[in-house]
């Protein structure tokens, strides 16, 4: 919290098909649930909300079904087939099956898109949304958490979101929507109410390609580009989370180029996430400092950007003309062709550099310098 972090970001948290918690079972049932109550409170106690990771897209029975099967039986709450879509397809080789057979009781179609490694939950059903509502809220009551990350917002209606969340009443919340189309994430954030924000994949693909290709055109593109640009004031900035670091295998970059995409998310608008390998690996220094940076310079989610060039080599932007930014191999400053000094620089490294807008108590100080020197 002293550096400038208010938020921490815990994966899902009850019992699962898988080690890191993303095929749930049994909601309720929570391993290390004492541990996890410890960890949540300390970070209370430091001023830093917590945040958990909700998997509400789909579960996994915990036992095998009479009429199906197959694992559709679920406890914990308790649901049969009745609370999974009707055209839920497995994955390969088993893509010609679906979770609830046309012989059984199943829920209605999927709002979403499907996902084939677990039985998706049918969100029009009211007994369904009555118990995730319960489950958010005992989230926050038992377990401390304040805010949510809703994990495969692609998998079910927006307006489901909209309404657990209005149920739940988190500090804050955000949805993972893994695409970079503008037309689809504008059509998310209207359906969800603009209840929640998005995880800025735009922002993330467009910059690490910049970076590693020292072109930074890209982060012109207005269609598939940052969601800064658009919906800023909606926009989680990121360089890698648990999927890039983990199955994806789509890390950001070097060590340089990471440092590099840090000097933006740091000093530009949206929230900002830092990756927690980053924060323990040798950046944390240097983040600290672009943290201490942003706060100085009073930078927010809505701050104004402005991108003065974006080429081959070099990107320099301002943001609410207090800060002044260039990333890349060439040669670029703000004070260039300026009478007067009027940026002074604050933060750089590999391949990036920072300046902020000098104060006019500054100014005056800096004029007063310069004259002393030519007497």
């Amino acid at each position: 919290a002293k550096a400038g972090v208010n938020v921490v970001w815990f994966p899902p948290p009850s019992s699962s098909a898988d080690e890191h918690g993303y095929l749930p079972g049994k909601w309720y049932e929570i391993p290390h649930k004492s541990n996890l109550r410890k960890a949540v409170s300390a970070a209370e106690a430091n001023g830093v909300v917590s945040m958990v990771d909700v998997v509400l897209n789909h579960r996994t029975g915990t036992k095998i079904s009479d009429n199906s099967n197959d694992w559709t039986k679920f406890e914990g709450p308790d649901w049969g087939e009745w609370a999974i879509v009707d055209n839920d397809w497995k994955c390969e080789p088993e893509d010609k099956l679906k979770f609830c057979p046309d012989n059984c009781t199943c829920g209605r179609a999927d709002t979403g898109e499907n996902a084939c490694y677990a039985p998706d939950i049918d969100h029009t059903n009211k007994r369904v949304q009555a118990d995730v509502e319960q489950w958010l809220k005992w989230l926050r009551k038992h377990l401390g958490f304040q805010a949510f990350r809703f994990d495969n917002t692609k998998g079910y209606a927006a307006h489901f979101t909209a309404q657990y969340i209005f149920a739940s009443n988190p500090w804050m919340s955000v949805g993972e929507y893994f695409d970079t189309n503008r037309g689809l994430i504008e059509e998310w954030l209207t359906g969800s109410k603009m209840a929640s924000k998005l995880f800025d994949f735009g922002l993330r693909y467009k910059l690490k390609d910049s970076i590693r290709g020292d072109d930074y055109a890209p982060l012109k593109d207005e269609w598939f580009g940052p969601m800064i640009q658009y919906a800023k004031d909606h926009s989680v900035t990121f360089l890698d989370n648990h999927d890039t670091a983990g199955e994806l295998n789509d890390r950001f970059g070097s060590e340089a180029q990471i440092e590099q995409g840090y000097a933006f998310l740091l000093t530009h608008p949206g929230v900002p996430c830092i990756f927690w390998q980053d924060w323990t690996g040798p950046l944390q220094e240097t983040l600290k400092a672009l943290l201490e940076v942003r706060k100085k310079a009073q930078i927010h989610s809505l701050s104004k950007w402005k991108i003065q060039m974006a080429q081959k080599g070099i990107y320099a932007g301002f943001v609410d003309d207090t800060l002044a930014i260039k990333l890349g191999t060439g040669s670029w400053s703000p004070n260039s062709g300026l009478e007067t000094r009027l940026w002074q620089g604050v933060a750089n490294g590999n391949g990036w550099a920072v300046w902020m807008r000098m104060s006019k108590d500054e100014l005056a100080k800096a004029a007063k310098q310069a004259a002393a020197a030519g007497a």
